[in-house]
């Protein structure tokens, strides 16, 4: 699997990765650059993610300081707890399933 460098042809950030349940397969792999600004990533959220599709994310050096409160919500509506309370520099990974919760 390759991740695409974030907008800004770096890979600082969150690398957010989704997986088709029934194949396995990589539906999509993407780094965005929420140290900087959350529009990106907005954006990707935006787009339809199908329900029960895996949803895997790592932050790279720091992806909190511009995470916006929408971006924070999808993965609290995954089940993330920590979300909220991560910080600069902090290490971040979640795994969990577009559209529920209790995974």
């Amino acid at each position: 699997m390759h991740v695409h460098p974030n907008e800004n042809h770096d890979y600082r950030g969150l690398h957010v990765v989704v997986f088709n349940p029934k194949s396995g397969s990589v539906e999509t792999a993407k780094a965005f650059d929420t140290y900087k600004s959350s529009a990106a990533l907005e954006n990707f959220i935006g787009q339809h993610i199908p329900e029960g599709f895996i949803i895997a994310a790592a932050c790279m050096d720091d992806c909190v300081s511009n995470l916006s409160k929408n971006a924070k919500q999808w993965f609290a509506n995954m089940g993330s707890k920590e979300i909220w309370n991560l910080g600069y520099r902090q290490g971040f990974t979640f795994i969990g399933v577009a559209g529920r919760k209790d995974f």
